[in-house]
């Protein structure tokens, strides 16, 4: 509705609102929200149409829709006001159209739209039950056909069940699920060559499934390998039916097998994939993540005749090789255990890190992992688990085990840049058992914890060194048993610091979390450390409560008193060192057209090394975030490592990035090495490329977040404002199906649709 309606007639208009609003407040608010708008109309058309057994396909476009279903299905939402779908040719088509709901499963709601797609493809449209109305596909002698019935799913005679989803006028999805990769694809590897070093894995979408725009991660290892490396990721740009990865050297020379090295002969091979399909409205990523493969190289098992491996932890060895692992000093209660490994004789070594993990037998996923860092040589590492009898604090999980439950651990030890990893292990705690609580679901969908509860700071101390920020639940919304985070950084530093973390096993109403040291020397302030005065602070919260996590936006507030200059967060691991005490970082050979440069780091004297793994990163300045690092392993004893920017004049490849710089702009970079596990990261450096500036391409770095999101849920007429206009729009959309100028503010109550609680949403905040 447009405000030129004027004042004269805004009163009755008003009046009416309120007469259709207790209208559709008297019907049911869990049956509107199931259907499709309209569906009342919906619903005449499709059974006027099984009554007379009329051919509906009359409005077939021609060259746009040919399948009789389809032109039924576009025929019956365009009698409810539904805009006719054009884009897609037949059925076949449509089940990239529709969204996709769980594979055989024939219990639709009312009003949603099955597909077929493959056997002859089919659409039809769900009246609940199980029942379907569509085109007949096997006519009694003597009937029209094609002409529609309703009949029940299974008879529909199809070998290919798609699935169902919802009738989407636009043809975008709206709604997108997580799943196995297998329910909408075809996994295998092929074309192995004869000499064991060249071979292909592949994915194919079920017949009559294309997809467009969707990222692929690949993961590949020898099957006796423990861990996977990092996975290759190619983004899908064009409708694609099948993705194939080749693996191995080309013949040629060329680059088409992308790993860019030869496989082994008579070796087993294990793969994955992932494909990662991303909500146009949402934003959220959604995965279909495949079982393992095998398969095995053609021709001889040999030793690889690979150069020496880089440093660091490439290929995880077995800890039993070096130490035996055990669990022991069960106690007769069941509370406590310890769990040790002991180095075999004369293995045992100094600088050492030990990762152990722990979770319940029935537990799906570890915890995370407890850390520690050995510095002095030493033969056995034994933690002990549950809490001490005296109150003290050697038990290092801090809470119980649980009597008569078993539990699963095992060890890793990196030692000299190579990662011991050990076998799973089991022990059984002592004592009766009891129900062991159900292990947490991991959390699939993270909500908005500004739906269930506020986000403040305050108590702001004047010397501007303490502040307590805090989350409190919505009347009758708070919970027990819940896990909440807590991440704070300065406003100006590009991460957040390691979370802290707190499982709240009570029902409880807020959660605070006061910041600096406490004035009378005792430990409340959480942190341990002063806040700075003058300086603005952004943190955020989330809150997992039954398997479901729940993450607030980010925050910002100001300290009090004067603002001195705070140093500039380094966000680097504890155990890093600063790669300027051993090289000097610098940046040259910049191009008079500003499109090229090198920047490179030079060890002191004497400080090179042989073995290196080099990061370098890169961002325009006022970026936020630097691009993915590039990563060099350099095997032999070098002085300088330096990194070409832009294009080649020549043609050639020698500028890694392939992209010629911007003129007269200015560059962040840094530098990480990392030698005999051990790294070293630089500081940032700045350069400015020749020439005069030119408007950039390059995406501006988002700003963070404010408190007041930058979409005003609730103006649905577009206007600015939230007032009665907005209601009056949204009552037009429920009432006659006319949208809202803007469907998206419209969605006040945030359930990505559009109805009566968005439109008492939108009351709530006039009346408030």
């Amino acid at each position: 509705m447009e405000k030129q309606h004027g004042k004269q007639r805004l009163m009755p208009r008003i009046l009416s609102t309120f007469l259709v609003l207790l209208v559709l407040l008297a019907v049911p608010m869990e049956q509107a929200s199931a259907l499709p708008k309209n569906w009342t109309k919906i619903e005449s058309f499709i059974n006027n149409a099984i009554k007379t057994k009329t051919k509906i396909y009359g409005k077939v476009i021609k060259g746009k829709i040919q399948s009789y279903c389809l032109a039924f299905v576009n025929d019956a939402f365009q009698a409810g006001g539904y805009k006719r779908v054009t884009r897609f040719g037949n059925a076949y088509e449509t089940a990239r159209w529709v969204i996709p709901g769980t594979l055989k499963d024939y219990n639709a709601p009312k009003g949603a739209v099955y597909v077929w797609s493959a056997g002859g493809s089919h659409i039809a449209i769900s009246m609940g039950g199980g029942n379907a109305a569509g085109t007949v596909r096997r006519p009694k002698s003597g009937d029209p056909w094609p002409y529609i019935e309703l009949h029940k799913l299974g008879e529909v005679g199809l070998d290919t069940y798609t699935g169902w989803g919802y009738y989407n006028e636009y043809g975008n999805t709206n709604v997108t699920r997580s799943g196995k990769l297998e329910e909408i694809a075809t996994i295998s590897a092929e074309n192995l060559s004869a000499d064991g070093k060249k071979a292909q894995i592949q994915f194919t979408f079920n017949r009559g499934v294309i997809y467009k725009g969707f990222k692929v991660k690949t993961y590949l290892k020898l099957a006796a390998n423990t861990d996977y490396g990092a996975p290759s990721t190619e983004q899908v740009d064009d409708e694609a039916s099948k993705v194939y990865y080749p693996l191995g050297k080309r013949t040629d020379g060329g680059t088409q097998w992308t790993d860019g090295r030869d496989l082994l002969p008579g070796r087993e091979y294990t793969y994955k994939f992932v494909a990662v399909f991303t909500n146009k409205n949402t934003k959220q990523e959604f995965e279909w993540v495949s079982k393992e493969y095998q398969f095995k190289t053609k021709g001889d098992n040999q030793e690889p005749v690979h150069p020496t491996q880089p440093p660091g932890p490439v290929m995880p060895k077995q800890l039993e090789d070096i130490a035996a692992v055990s669990a022991d000093q069960l106690s007769e209660d069941g509370k406590r255990a310890t769990i040790s490994f002991t180095f075999h004789d004369n293995a045992y070594q100094d600088h050492v890190q030990v990762k152990i993990y722990l979770k319940p037998a029935l537990s799906d996923e570890y915890s995370e992992p407890k850390i520690e860092n050995i510095n002095e040589s030493f033969q056995k590492a034994f933690y002990p688990l549950g809490k001490r009898t005296d109150g003290g604090t050697q038990w290092t999980d801090g809470h119980d085990l649980l009597p008569g439950q078993e539990y699963i651990y095992k060890f890793s030890a990196t030692i000299k840049g190579t990662e011991y990893l050990s076998k799973e292990y089991r022990f059984k705690t002592k004592g009766e058992g009891t129900t062991a609580p159900t292990p947490t679901p991991v959390p699939v969908l993270t909500k908005q914890l500004e739906d269930i509860a506020a986000v403040s700071a305050d108590q702001l101390s004047e010397d501007g060194k303490r502040a307590t920020i805090s989350f409190t639940f919505h009347d009758n919304a708070y919970q027990d048993h819940v896990q909440v985070k807590m991440y704070l950084k300065p406003a100006l530093s590009v991460e957040y610091s390691e979370p802290k973390i707190e499982n709240i096993n009570e029902s409880f109403q807020k959660a605070f979390y006061p910041l600096g040291k406490r004035t009378d020397g005792g430990t409340q302030w959480t942190n341990g450390v002063d806040l700075l005065p003058g300086q603005e602070y952004t943190y955020k919260f989330s809150a997992t409560i039954k398997g479901t996590e729940y993450l607030s936006k980010e925050y910002r507030f100001k300290t009090k008193g004067e603002g001195t200059t705070a140093p500039t967060p380094t966000p680097v691991p504890v155990l890093t060192k600063q790669l300027e005490d051993i090289a000097a970082v610098s940046a040259d050979q910049l191009s008079e057209d500003g499109k090229r440069a090198t920047i490179s780091f030079t060890f002191h004297d004497n400080a090179y090394q042989d073995h290196v793994q080099v990061k370098m990163y890169l961002k325009p300045a006022l970026s936020v975030e630097y691009s993915e690092p590039k990563i060099e392993n350099i095997n032999e004893s070098f002085q300088k490592a330096f990194y070409p920017l832009g294009k080649r004049t020549d043609g050639g490849t020698q500028w890694t990035d392939g992209v010629d710089l911007l003129p007269g702009q200015e560059y962040t970079y840094k530098f990480s090495a990392t030698i005999k596990g051990t790294e070293y990261l630089s500081k940032e450096y700045r350069f400015k490329t020749k020439g005069e500036s030119v408007p950039s391409p390059t995406i501006s770095p988002e700003p963070t977040e404010e408190p007041v999101p930058a979409i005003t849920y609730g103006d649905a007429d577009d206007d600015g404002d939230v007032d009665v206009f907005d209601v009056l729009s949204v009552i037009d959309y429920l009432v006659d199906g006319t949208e809202c100028p803007d469907m998206v503010k419209a969605n006040a109550h945030s359930d990505q649709q559009v109805d009566r609680q968005d439109l008492m949403a939108i009351i709530d905040m006039i009346l408030k």
